[in-house]
């Protein structure tokens, strides 16, 4: 059984992949967190299953209890600087691939920036090519220029100055 949760918005598909969080993905990949716990524990336990099942007197007894106590100090100390280190090595083992993910992507968002720039060139050519083409292409067709539907009296003559020649 995995500990994926998933998901399942109003129309039965799923809308996200559960990721565990950085504590989640430590603890399990290394196990630090639990094996303090349980490291714990079990010297506590054992030290005091060891004082009070051994026959001592009770000067004898509160050495002995000082002296687990210390030695209980002492390797807690210890754990935790080995598990500081675990951690710090987690760290720096997370910064490296966070870095490593960031370059990638800045290089794919580069290479798709270029492929885009080098689209939108070649397509802006081919406009201005076609564009080219279809106003020469109607230059050469064009003619006389068309009537536009105004009254003009350009080249024609007046109509009062043909009365009096008939007349």
């Amino acid at each position: 059984m995995t500990n994926e949760k998933e998901y399942v918005n109003t129309y039965g598909n799923p809308s996200y992949e559960h990721r565990p969080s950085a504590k989640e993905s430590y603890e399990a990949e290394s196990g630090v967190g639990s094996f303090l716990v349980g490291a714990t524990i079990g010297a506590l336990a054992g030290a005091v299953t060891a004082l009070l099942l051994a026959p001592k007197s009770g000067r004898e007894m509160r050495e002995d209890i000082s002296t687990q106590a210390v030695e209980l100090k002492d390797k807690t100390i210890e754990l935790t600087a080995v598990a500081k280190e675990k951690a710090e090595g987690f760290a720096q083992a997370t910064k490296e691939k966070t870095e490593e993910m960031t370059q990638a992507a800045k290089e794919k968002t580069d290479e798709f920036t270029q492929a885009a720039k080098e689209k939108t060139e070649e397509m802006s050519k081919v406009i201005k090519e076609k564009t080219g083409e279809v106003v020469d292409k109607v230059k050469g067709e064009q003619e006389a220029p068309l009537d536009d539907g105004t009254a003009s009296t350009e080249g024609e003559e007046p109509l009062e100055e043909e009365t009096k020649e008939e007349k």
